[in-house]
């Protein structure tokens, strides 16, 4: 189940930031709750897709209180 999850993670990852699949790597984690990504990528990922700030963010935190 362990190797499922952090799979799930990396792909999730990857999706949410438009990269390939290999591109997002486990570095440190495997075994714990707490994960360390490693993003393979020649020009920065765009991190508002990940973890939105601003307008958007405030959006989701209204829906979240429905």
């Amino acid at each position: 189940m362990e190797n499922k999850a952090n799979a799930a993670v990396t792909v999730f990852v990857a999706e949410q930031l438009g990269l390939r699949r290999n591109q997002v790597e486990l570095a440190v984690g495997a075994t714990g709750r707490r994960k360390m990504l490693r993003i393979i990528a020649e020009r920065e990922p765009d991190w508002e897709r990940l973890a939105p700030t601003g307008k958007e963010r405030r959006n989701t935190d209204e829906l979240m209180k429905e």
